[in-house]
């Protein structure tokens, strides 16, 4: 289903709000051995997934609410965002990914087989 885009503050705030929760609940954790998070938000009509990677990278992804594999899709973001921005020795960590021409096919063919 076409949705309207969000500008990129919306973007923004949105990654703010789940990384506040996200660390919260890190330390909310009934669990004696620290928790990951949280992973998947879900609302009435969408669904906020997040993976983190061991260097505290964190990938998002919003999907309809009953959409399914969405671990294996973010999975599959960042092996691309490896192969194709970390790989790339202009690349600076945690700099916005802009212009990467690959890592923009990588992304639309990974959406794309998603939906078939």
């Amino acid at each position: 289903v076409d949705r309207p885009r969000l500008d990129d503050n919306s973007y923004l705030r949105m990654a703010s709000a789940f990384h506040a929760f996200f660390v919260i609940s890190t330390q909310l954790s009934p669990l004696p051995q620290p928790s990951s998070g949280i992973r998947t938000m879900k609302a009435t009509s969408f669904c906020l997934c997040c993976f983190q990677t061991q260097t505290g990278v964190k990938f998002w992804l919003t999907a309809d609410r009953d959409e399914t594999g969405l671990d294996d899709v973010l999975q599959q973001v960042y092996a691309a965002y490896c192969d194709f921005c970390l790989k790339n020795p202009f690349y600076e960590l945690e700099q916005v990914i802009r212009q990467n021409a690959k890592f923009d096919a990588a992304l639309h063919a990974i959406v794309a087989k998603h939906n078939k």
